[in-house]
């Protein structure tokens, strides 16, 4: 990761050691691939982060460094050749960290695939859908199973993303 990093530029401001303020990231051809703004060296607020094409692929809200509140994905400009380029594919809500309330996965093709609901972080209810919008599944193991794939696929996910941030403080270049 710090090998790309090093091609890419941010723009960021630094008080007593820490960034501040607004916080931009740019690949090596100069678009912007992520946005947010810290505060006292921490995240806060919304974080937007864009692929290499130019698709928006993540909005994630943080308090004080740790996700809280909407978070969502789209499919980005190299899934299935880009033809679903930008097309939501996650809707949740997260406090504290974990799932909480509503979650929604959609096909790339706009569908509903799944809707979940958590309470800190623990799976209430799953239900799965066809690509016809009718239930597939309803409750029960196969779809808590889905439910925590999906979970997984997207803690990675944010992970990448946060791991990128903390690693351009270190490797990008400077831009004022």
């Amino acid at each position: 990761m710090a090998g790309w990093l090093r091609q890419c530029t941010i723009r960021v401001t630094e008080l007593n050691g820490r960034p501040e303020g607004d916080y931009e990231l740019f690949e090596a051809g100069g678009r912007l691939q992520y946005r947010g703004q810290f505060h006292r060296g921490r995240k806060e607020g919304l974080w937007t982060v864009w692929d290499s094409g130019g698709t928006r692929i993540a909005e994630i809200e943080y308090a004080d460094d740790v996700r809280n509140g909407p978070v969502s994905l789209w499919h980005g400009s190299f899934y299935q050749g880009g033809r679903n380029a930008g097309q939501l594919k996650l809707d949740a809500n997260v406090l504290d960290g974990r799932y909480d309330g509503e979650y929604r996965t959609y096909f790339a093709s706009g569908g509903l695939r799944s809707f979940v609901v958590f309470s800190k972080g623990e799976i209430v209810s799953a239900d799965l859908y066809d690509e016809q919008g009718e239930v597939a599944v309803s409750g029960g193991p196969v779809a808590f199973d889905q439910a925590r794939g999906d979970v997984s696929r997207d803690l990675s996910l944010f992970a990448t993303i946060e791991e990128s941030i903390r690693y351009s403080l270190s490797y990008a270049s400077r831009q004022e």
